[in-house]
């Protein structure tokens, strides 16, 4: 398409195409921004009213948050005591690592043990049981009498057939902790 205005002319009607485009695109704007203004004014006056209504009244809401947190902590500290109630022992400086620790340590290097089970039985005192491979039946009644002396296992049981094998016994040893 051929273009008939002169230069100066097209340069004109491209810089007034550009200042309208402008001013319709700033109207818009501002048209939005004042619809933004209106949708938020309503939020803006319920804010600033319950801002009034707290300082009026900042004096009665403290005080009766100090009573609460009274009555909270007395809540609180009684749920406590009743907790660590619960949770008391009757033997609290001995825990599981250190039962653990203690068998092992008993342990000869004839003795493989392959799993060690610590349960909480339905009272206060804990269930361990020991499983493992002991290379013949003196090595591992051995290794049961030095288990019955130490002073934190109340009683160790050892099922008969665990002594059926000669060599190379599968066993398992219950230990009652005191």
């Amino acid at each position: 398409m051929f273009n008939l205005l002169p230069q100066q002319d097209q340069h004109d009607l491209v810089s007034d195409y550009r200042l309208r485009f402008a001013a319709t695109a700033l109207l818009f704007f501002c048209l939005l921004g004042i619809i933004a203004l209106a949708a938020l004014a309503p939020s803006y006056l319920v804010s600033h009213q319950k801002e009034i209504y707290a300082k009026n009244n900042v004096a009665v809401l403290k005080l009766d948050s100090v009573e609460r947190s009274k009555d909270r902590l007395a809540d609180t500290l009684a749920f406590t005591a009743k907790e660590i109630k619960v949770l008391e022992t009757d033997n609290p400086s001995v825990y599981s690592y250190e039962l653990i620790a203690e068998i092992i340590q008993n342990k000869t290097e004839a003795i493989k043990i392959t799993g060690i089970r610590v349960a909480r039985d339905g009272g206060t005192g804990r269930d361990i049981t020991v499983t493992g491979v002991a290379r013949d039946r003196d090595t591992l009644l051995s290794f049961v009498r030095i288990l019955e002396h130490e002073k934190v296992f109340e009683k160790v049981t050892v099922p008969v057939s665990n002594f059926a094998a000669a060599a190379d016994i599968n066993f398992s040893i219950f230990i009652k902790v005191k």
